[in-house]
């Protein structure tokens, strides 16, 4: 019989609590920059996040919030570039990836606004560099080293003594304040 075992980050929550902590701060134009939304996704799962937290704060869904692109600085760069030229009233954006939020923090700070006083920015991963970033970036830390010293584990452990139910495991998020966001 097959087994599946599994290390993992529950992404939708992490869609989730990224958008509710802006809407906690008084966000509610809140653009939502990811790469690619693909069904069952990781992008896909933060997407239902957001939408789930914008449901629950009382905020109706806006297509027209949404850029998808890919996990790159260059997207982040072009999705901004789009978001802030199509969007009256944008206060926020949540990026997938920190990568992407460093893109955006660039395209936004290029157009002479600043983060977080004209844009608060949230991104995703807890990259080391996003704390280095000017002004540094907000995001939710998933622990990727945990996450492979984990997986190593388990591999090592199935192959001294196999383990006939499959096992998953699944890391805890936080957010990670740093000085891209403000209250409004």
């Amino acid at each position: 019989p097959e087994r599946f075992h599994e290390v993992k980050v529950d992404d939708r929550r992490g869609g989730y609590i990224a958008t509710k902590y802006l809407i906690d701060r008084g966000h509610r134009d809140i653009a939502f920059i990811s790469g690619a939304l693909r069904e069952q996704g990781v992008t896909q799962l933060r997407f239902d996040g957001y939408r789930q937290a914008l449901e629950e704060g009382g905020i109706p869904y806006r297509k027209s919030l949404v850029f998808p692109g890919v996990v790159s600085f260059q997207s982040g760069l072009d999705c901004a570039a789009k978001a802030l030229e199509q969007v009256n009233g944008l206060t926020a954006m949540f990026c997938t990836a920190d990568i992407i939020a460093m893109g955006a923090l660039k395209q936004v700070l290029s157009q002479g606004r600043k983060v977080p006083q004209d844009i608060s920015i949230m991104g995703f991963d807890n990259l080391n560099i996003a704390e280095y970033t000017s002004p540094s970036i907000s995001t939710v830390a998933q622990d990727i080293e945990m996450k492979g010293k984990l997986a190593v584990e388990i591999i090592l452990e199935d192959i001294d003594s196999p383990i006939k139910e499959p096992r998953c495991i699944e890391l805890p998020l936080k957010i990670i304040e740093r000085e891209s966001i403000r209250s409004i």
